[in-house]
């Protein structure tokens, strides 16, 4: 008999019991899966689909759940919403895989960004290191000292999305950078470094990017799990 995916899914995506430490800008809970190493080997044997096209974001490759979101992580969805006493709903859940010999198709993908687009749409995101590496993270920004994209006036909102579009050139055949510390308005306010097994969670309002340096990654691939649920 042919096993179902959603069937081995839900065999090795298992929850242990979840413990959070307060870590400034993020939620860190160490230790979240039962069987880390075989939902790494779901995905490693899984479709990834490039994002080397002009209008993706995103660098790297994508692991996407699409619609099935809900039901696949709904032991996840069930611990945020306990631990925040709040109703929230899945939006997005997808791998990321990222390496230091990727191509920078877009110049946005090494910006801070936020994943709250919607106006007044609150919500949290995660990401859960896949990867037996001590140089996982991701880094936290402001934007003219505002931490949050909420923070920020219209005018200033009017300022960032001109920098945004003035970054939005094209750079084929470009390999990954990290950019400075200081960078135009932003300023890094803080790196998490993600442990193998281990998961961030934090405001989805909140200016953050992947920290990775050009030298890392040369030879592997940085894989995490990476979603947003909003209040519904």
């Amino acid at each position: 008999m042919i096993e179902s995916v959603s069937d081995r899914w839900e065999k090795i995506f298992v929850l242990n019991e979840l413990d959070y430490e307060e870590e400034g800008e993020f939620k860190l809970c160490r230790n979240v899966l039962k069987y880390p190493e075989k939902v790494r080997e779901f995905l490693e044997q899984g479709y990834w689909w490039s994002n080397e096209y002009q209008n993706c974001y995103r660098p790297g490759k994508t692991f996407s759940f699409g619609y099935n979101s809900g039901q696949m992580f709904i032991n996840l969805l069930l611990e945020f919403r306990k631990l925040y006493q709040r109703n929230l709903n899945p939006v997005e859940i997808y791998g990321n895989c990222f390496n230091g010999n990727m191509r920078l198709t877009n110049m946005r993908s090494i910006l801070p960004h936020v994943d709250s687009d919607v106006a007044h749409e609150m919500g949290i995101a995660f990401n859960l290191n896949l990867t037996e590496s001590n140089q996982v993270m991701t880094s936290f920004w402001s934007w003219k000292n505002k931490k949050s994209s909420y923070s920020l006036s219209e005018k200033e909102i009017i300022e960032a999305n001109t920098f945004f579009d003035q970054q939005n050139e094209t750079v084929k055949g470009n390999k990954w950078i990290q950019i400075n510390s200081q960078y135009g308005n932003f300023k890094m306010e803080s790196v998490a470094e993600i442990g193998y097994n281990d998961m961030i969670i934090y405001p989805s309002h909140y200016w953050h990017n992947v920290y990775m340096k050009e030298n890392w990654f040369q030879n592997t691939d940085r894989v995490t799990l990476t979603g947003f649920f909003a209040v519904s």
